[in-house]
């Protein structure tokens, strides 16, 4: 009897054992056994790896065209044309063109006072491998606005072509032009030791303009004030002062210069220039009759004769100022020993040298 109950037992045991063999329950992953699963991760690594590398390798194509179409500024026939030279150089170079105009003896020694180099346009002509610049200028009397345009080689800077004339002036002076009205002198500096600005109004009494161009002076004197530290320097070219000096002599006709500088230095400068400017037509004045012009304006004879009697070696210094300083023509206003303009723009130079004067 025992025997038998055991037999039943096993049999029920082996039977479940076989169940479990042929039919097997389903899993966490879907029925699939290690292999294949093991299988469907490696051919996914595979993939993903496949992946990888065609996104990370480098793309094999022609980058001459692309680099063409990003870098090349111009073509011209198919062939791709980079300039030598920057539209900053080449502005440098009109800008130098410009101030050379002031050596002229003509009209157009004024013309670079009057062009606003700021608005200045600047374009590359790929055929004929130059540079195309157009500068607004409004000149007087009636301050209508023209270009001066000009071309200029890419090659050379130097070669320059300006519409205003077929040649361009002859000098060897390397001044440019900065602002409107002003011109920067090459090779200068800076001459501030204190906190005045200092201005140099360089002039050869006889030439024209000379003595009305006193009364711009005086205006700019009241209107900076301290500020301000404005100085008449005379100088003596051929044309005016040495035709004069042919028939009156040259302490005659320096008598004139020295005038202006000491009688700037009294108060009553005003009222001699006023009486100075009634009493001249253009042509010589005495020594007499500057002594009278200045008693009728109320100036201290002593204090000036005493100024009019060490004159002629201070007169003699600013002469050689104005060589130093390459002055030429008259009147010509110097500011900060390094800005070179007129009378006409003497207030553009002192508010571009010193623009906290201008503030106001």
């Amino acid at each position: 009897m025992a025997m038998n109950k055991k037999t039943k037992k096993d049999n029920k045991v082996k039977e479940i054992e076989e169940s479990s063999v042929l039919v097997k329950p389903i899993s966490r992953f879907g029925g699939l056994d290690n292999i294949h699963l093991a299988m469907l991760i490696l051919i996914t690594i595979l993939i993903a790896t496949l992946l990888l590398v065609s996104y990370s390798s480098p793309i094999a194509y022609n980058q001459t065209a692309k680099n063409n179409t990003q870098h090349c500024p111009y073509y011209v026939n198919s062939s791709c044309i980079t300039p030598t030279h920057n539209s900053s150089e080449v502005l440098m170079a009109a800008s130098t063109l410009l101030a050379s105009y002031t050596y002229l003896n003509s009209s157009l020694s004024i013309l670079p006072f009057y062009t606003n180099i700021s608005k200045a346009k600047v374009s590359f002509i790929p055929l004929q491998d130059a540079w195309y610049v157009s500068v607004p200028s409004s000149p007087p009397p009636n301050n209508a606005t023209f270009y001066i345009n000009m071309v200029i080689s890419d090659k050379n800077l130097s070669a320059i072509t300006p519409f205003i004339e077929m040649t361009r002036p002859s000098t060897n002076n390397r001044n440019y032009v900065v602002s409107d009205g002003v011109i920067q002198i090459y090779g200068k500096s800076s001459c501030a030791s204190s906190n005045k600005t200092e201005m140099y109004w360089f002039m050869d009494p006889y030439s024209p303009g000379a003595i009305s161009s006193l009364n711009k002076m005086i205006e700019l004197e009241n209107y900076f004030g301290s500020s301000l530290n404005l100085t008449p320097e005379m100088m003596f070219s051929p044309q005016y002062s040495g035709t004069v000096a042919s028939v009156h002599g040259n302490n005659n006709t320096r008598a004139l210069g020295s005038y202006i500088y000491c009688a700037s230095k009294e108060p009553q400068f005003p009222n001699f220039v006023s009486a100075l400017e009634s009493a001249y037509s253009g042509s010589y004045l005495s020594p007499n009759t500057l002594y009278l012009l200045a008693r009728s304006s109320g100036m201290n004879m002593t204090s000036l004769s005493s100024c009019l009697s060490s004159s002629y070696s201070a007169i003699n210094a600013q002469n050689y100022f104005s060589n130093y300083e390459n002055i030429v023509s008259s009147v010509a206003v110097v500011t900060d020993c390094q800005y070179l303009a007129i009378p006409q723009t003497a207030m553009q130079s002192v508010c571009y040298a010193n623009s906290s004067l201008c503030a106001k």
